[in-house]
């Protein structure tokens, strides 16, 4: 199948990360065929996608997971790297099944797609099922083994070496060990002559912790990188992770092996591990690469979050704001950790390289004024007054009453779109029965514009309305009203979207519409409409009212009479008939009366 990505501003990351205006990719099954400005072609092809201006670049590869951990995300908080593992996170894997690999993996793998992952670097149990799940995903993944003294054996390894890098095209394999710590003499010796009979490269972790240095330096008077090293570990290359504390001679060492570095900043900080000497890497000629680590040890796969934090947290190291620049940190999402992978094939847009790449829209969300994107390279804005004064464009208001949404095409004023809610059949006739029901005060919180706000409000009744409300906003008021009605009465909030949930949870009761209404909203309110007819709410009220009187009455009248009874027959005067009247007969009446809940006029 041959496919043509046009109208697309390209990142090839072939040499550098500068951008070519109006490029376009050709891809041939799997493999690019060309990438580069537009040209003229007389091939054909099967697939035309416009790019609308967006941005074409190779995909991110998050170069260390632990992909079937997403089960323990947010489980072991606040924790240390040794108490996390030994008392929380070890206890829970001895319970996976392989289904439970399988599943766990798919779901890791939908949460990279959404940050621009396209390839992951997996270390965890039952390699296996993870390559099935992302197959079926069409998904690339290379797996490596953890070898260690409670899980894997070298033979394993080596079986599903041989089995692995022959499973899929998108599947491969590297062989690795856990970590020092974890592995004894034997095994890491018998894992280094597997690298040599394979002259494959070896991963690890490495140097994560301060005391996992020492305890090394304690045990083989070498740090880890060395005491690998002396074992011939890295011969033919390898890749270790985290990298947190690393001497001078470590890195010299890392940097003549030609062993690459990946680096996972979420996960460190997390469990205050420390922060990796990245630009010292660098320096070195170190190749870096970046990944999350596992869900549990960082409680999320956002790789935009992750880069954030490379370079933020390098500022903070060296007190330097110009530390680890955008550039030097997307080489290491893309080329870096492809590198570190494996996957030479997959680390910049060239002909001849899998079409391993991304589209990243141009679309970005202004809170409280509107968005703005390119489409075919030209800046266009839609929102509010308060965005067009922002970006220096005139604009004007409207006569008609609604949401007024300006747009604004190349710098110049392209006119207004008029968005209108309409009001429920039955909303007037809702407010006038709660007014009917006693309720003192309505008030409509709104994000909408104030003439809207206002000419809503006006025809519904509304006492009082706030518009132009974000949903903070609509805490704030909620808040307000709360404390006016603070030991006068209730505050009920009636909403449906997913920006009510927090009014309806703080509410005094919160009444969400079933049919329309958000998850969110349903889930934090007291009440659910599920017609979404509000004029059911004074239906309610009037039922609660009505089965209140009843109940207070049967109260009064069965302790009426059994207190009468009781009465009469300590005195004398009373029979076995009349007894019988207070219990059975009571019991009737009060039935018959409560069935008068039931007469409700809908």
């Amino acid at each position: 199948m041959n496919t043509r990505i046009y109208n697309a501003r390209l990142m090839t990351m072939e040499k550098g990360c500068s951008i070519q205006e109006n490029g376009e990719v050709w891809i041939r099954e799997d493999t690019i065929a060309y990438a580069g400005p537009e040209r003229p072609t007389n091939c054909m092809f099967d697939r035309e996608i416009n790019a609308n201006g967006n941005l074409v670049m190779p995909g991110f590869k998050n170069a260390h997971t632990h992909s079937a951990m997403t089960f323990l995300r947010s489980f072991a908080d606040d924790l240390p790297l040794a108490q996390w593992l030994n008392q929380q996170v070890f206890p829970m894997e001895a319970k996976l099944t392989k289904e439970d690999v399988y599943i766990l993996s798919k779901l890791a793998n939908l949460e990279y797609l959404t940050s621009g992952i396209t390839a992951n670097y997996d270390m965890y149990l039952f390699p296996l099922e993870a390559a099935k799940a992302s197959s079926e995903m069409g998904f690339r993944t290379v797996l490596c083994s953890g070898l260690n003294n409670f899980s894997f054996s070298l033979e394993q390894i080596e079986q599903e070496y041989e089995t692995l890098n022959h499973f899929h095209p998108l599947i491969s394999y590297q062989i690795g060990l856990h970590a020092e710590y974890t592995t004894s003499p034997e095994l890491l010796k018998g894992l280094s002559a597997l690298a040599h009979r394979l002259s494959a490269p070896v991963s690890t972790h490495c140097s994560e912790t301060e005391n996992e240095v020492q305890d090394c330096i304690k045990r083989y008077g070498m740090t880890p990188p060395a005491y690998l090293d002396s074992l011939g570990m890295f011969d033919y290359g390898g890749t270790c992770f985290h990298c947190v504390h690393m001497t001078k001679e470590d890195l010299e060492l890392f940097a003549r092996l030609g062993v690459f570095i990946v680096t996972n900043p979420g996960s460190n900080a997390k469990l205050a591990s420390g922060i990796a000497p990245l630009t010292d890497m660098l320096d070195c000629g170190i190749s870096v690469g970046i990944g999350t680590d596992g869900p549990a040890s960082n409680n999320c796969l956002d790789f935009f979050r992750e880069m954030f934090l490379a370079t933020a947290l390098q500022k903070l190291r060296l007190k330097d704001a110009a530390a680890l620049d955008a550039e030097q940190v997307l080489q290491m999402a893309v080329t870096g950790g492809a590198h570190a992978m494996g996957l030479s094939d997959c680390d910049c847009l060239a002909p001849g390289k899998r079409a391993d790449l991304i589209l990243i829209d141009q679309v970005q969300e202004l809170s409280g004024r509107g968005v703005q994107a390119k489409i075919d390279g030209i800046p266009v804005y839609a929102g509010n007054g308060k965005l067009m004064d922002e970006i220096g464009v005139k604009w004007h208001s409207c006569h008609h009453t609604g949401t007024i949404v300006h747009v604004a095409v190349g710098g110049a004023y392209a006119g207004h779109i008029v968005i209108s809610d309409e009001l429920k059949p039955d909303a007037v006739q809702a407010i006038t029965a709660l007014k009917q029901q006693g309720v003192q005060k309505t008030v409509m919180l709104t994000g909408d514009a104030k003439e809207v706000g206002e000419a809503v409000a006006k025809q519904l009744g509304i006492d009082d309305f706030h518009a132009e409300l974000l949903p903070g906003d609509k805490v704030e008021q909620v808040e307000k009203l709360l404390q006016k009605t603070s030991g006068q009465g209730k505050l009920a909030f009636v909403g449906d979207g997913i920006n009510d949930a927090p009014v309806l949870s703080r509410s005094d009761l919160g009444i969400a519409m079933g049919a329309l209404g958000s998850d969110a909203a349903i889930e934090a309110a007291d009440i659910v409409l599920m017609d979404d007819k509000p004029s059911k709410i004074a239906l309610a009220m009037e039922i609660s009212k009505k089965t209140l009187r009843i109940v207070h009455q049967n109260i009064v009248f069965a302790l009426g009479v059994k207190g009468l009874v009781l009465i009469l027959g300590a005195i004398g005067s009373a029979n076995m008939w009349e007894a019988v009247f207070a219990d059975v007969g009571v019991s009737v009446i009060a039935i018959l009366n409560a069935s008068r809940a039931l007469m409700i006029k809908k």
